[in-house]
């Protein structure tokens, strides 16, 4: 049997260590307060620690490990993101098509992409609790409904009243989903994946939002035209994204596992354990419910805190990362990870916010560059089709241009991931780089475009497919999720729950801000001269976003952490390992 394991000693815990043999297990009561610079030689090192010690640590089947169903997970927020941002601009390659058939205006239809944006600025933050709330798996569910919901009623409004009213409700409803998914790629990257997959994992889910804002641009015009714009035309594309909305629901309901089985990382213990914490909390405010319904974390961690030995506890990981914490009490990282439990409500993740950005300047200067670059590129696909329209460019090739800008980055992200983690994670310098890039390559458009000889619509069909569906698209779809991982680590351990959608919050006001001036820029007949002012905006904008990013300050928290963490670990096991030869 089993000795059993005593919870109020400050140990470091079997689902986080990397034993080599079954032998001794227990360690020393010894503090070891690593401190790492942010170095490329120190990172490198420590790289190649954590990597062996998580291959150690899979052979011999500790509890900090993948869970094979992540991919399952990925896959399927993968496919709900595509399904939502569908959605959202679905109308905007169709403008023409939908003002005649619903009676609406220019101005009206570029408003219906407008709602999502004004949800996500309203309630963004209720959606941060939810998460904390309900967790990861209701939370999807929830999303998944509401945008099924949503393109039902677009259904209701052609058959039943096809009036603007309808239109602008079904965006409402789906923008529910956009609040709970646009955000929250890191956050299941950090809970499902190990650090070596962490990165791409959370390029892939962040991408497929752009994925399906590609395809959303391309899709109606397949369903929806000059020569093809009645009733059963709009029925036979609502139906289309109503089928793809109910399936994406039922796998989600039935797929997606309520919380991993394994912590994938330290960083994922820690927010487990805060989780468990909050469980315990909001369990302690009803005092009629039975213990014995409580999971095994949240009784463990009342053990702990009662100072008594429960032996026969199985160790799962993540809800113990709070004991080998506090063999570091003296660290400032630790110190915030056993922040006390705030109570649940939406005013606790303002005062968050406004503490964090009150610290960090980095962080303000962050979002300012996400409102820039992020909040730039939504506003330019809701008005796309008016910009191009005056150089000759029908709907249906600015769809084509707008899915490449959006699926082209998005398709090469994945692959360069990679690469930003073996550079150390250099994120100012990759995403100063881009903005820089991005800068450059919409002053050299505008230079071909409006001041060079005039030619005909091939080129410039051309030039919009150069410079905007392959450079400008790598850059802007490559910076969202560097955005994400840069604000984990300026941030951490915030919940990135929390973080992240500050980034969004600030890019989805710009972009609300900028559809409504380039909308009433272009107006219902757009030229040349008012598509020139669009470009220039353009251009200002991105190179306040590539200067802002140039002032930051880089930090690598997490990282750091997980690397102290890891080399403190291996130290003690060799240290073990060492005393049992002695022996």
């Amino acid at each position: 049997m089993q000795n059993p394991v005593i919870l109020n000693e400050p140990i470091a815990e079997d689902s986080s260590k990397c034993p080599r043999e079954n032998g001794s297990r227990q360690l020393a009561h010894e503090s070891l307060k690593v401190s790492l610079p942010i170095s490329g030689a120190v990172l490198n090192q420590a790289s190649t620690t954590v990597d062996n010690c998580s291959n150690r640590k899979d052979d011999a089947g500790s509890n900090v490990r993948s869970d094979p169903l992540r991919f399952v997970v990925l896959v399927l927020f993968s496919l709900l993101s595509v399904s939502n941002a569908m959605q959202w601009i679905a109308f905007s390659s169709i403008v023409d098509e939908v003002r005649a058939y619903f009676h609406m205006s220019a101005s009206e239809v570029n408003m219906l992409p407008s709602v999502y944006v004004i949800a996500y600025i309203s309630i963004v933050f209720l959606s941060c609790k939810l998460y904390e709330i309900a967790g990861i798996k209701i939370t999807l569910v929830i999303a998944s409904l509401t945008n099924a919901v949503g393109a039902g009623i677009k259904i209701i409004a052609l058959y039943a009243w096809p009036h603007p009213a309808l239109l602008f409700a079904s965006q409402a409803v789906n923008s529910i989903t956009e609040v709970l998914v646009i955000a929250t790629p890191p956050l299941i990257a950090n809970r499902w994946f190990p650090r070596r997959e962490r990165g791409v994992a959370n390029t892939i889910m962040s991408s497929a939002m752009n994925i399906g804002s590609g395809v959303g641009v391309l899709v109606p015009t397949f369903f929806v035209g000059p020569q093809h714009s009645s009733k059963r035309d709009f029925a036979n594309f609502f139906w289309f994204n109503f089928v793809i909305c109910g399936v994406t629901l039922g796998l989600v309901t039935f797929l997606i596992p309520k919380r991993p089985r394994y912590a994938a990382s330290f960083t994922a213990q820690i927010l487990q354990a805060k989780e468990d914490a909050r469980l315990r909390w909001r369990r302690a405010s009803r005092p009629g419910e039975d213990e014995n319904t409580a999971p095994a974390p949240a009784r463990e961690g009342e053990a702990e805190r009662e100072g008594r030995e429960e032996p026969g506890i199985e160790r799962k990981g993540g809800p113990h990362a709070m004991e080998a914490l506090e063999a570091d009490s003296n660290s400032s990282l630790d110190e915030m990870e056993t922040d006390k439990v705030n109570p649940v409500n939406v005013f606790s993740v303002l005062v968050d916010c406004y503490r964090v950005c009150r610290r960090n300047t980095s962080l303000v200067l962050l979002i300012v560059m996400s409102a820039a670059e992020l909040g730039l590129v939504w506003s330019m696909a809701t008005v796309l089709p008016q910009v191009f329209k005056p150089y000759g460019i029908s709907e249906a090739m600015t769809g084509w241009i707008s899915f490449l800008n959006l699926v082209l980055g998005t398709a090469v992200c994945p692959f360069l991931m990679p690469l930003v983690e073996r550079f150390n994670c250099r994120y100012k310098l990759i995403l100063s780089s881009t903005a820089l890039v991005l800068t450059v390559d919409l002053t050299l458009m505008t230079l071909l475009v409006h001041f060079g000889k005039q030619y005909g619509g091939s080129y410039y069909t051309a030039v919009m497919f150069a410079c905007w569906s392959v450079i400008a698209g790598i850059c802007q779809n490559f910076t969202m999720p560097l955005m994400f991982e840069y604000v984990v680590e300026l941030t951490f351990p915030m919940a990135e729950s929390t973080s992240a959608p500050m980034l969004m919050w600030s890019a989805c006001a710009m972009n609300l801000i900028l559809t409504l001036v380039f909308g009433a820029v272009l107006t219902d007949d757009p030229d040349k001269g008012k598509s020139l002012i669009i470009f220039i905006s353009s251009i200002v904008i991105t190179f306040i976003g590539a200067l802002s990013i140039l002032l930051t300050k880089p930090q690598h928290k997490r990282q750091n952490y997980e690397t102290r963490k890891f080399l403190e670990q291996d130290r003690l096991l060799n240290r073990n390992e060492n005393e049992g030869i002695s022996a």
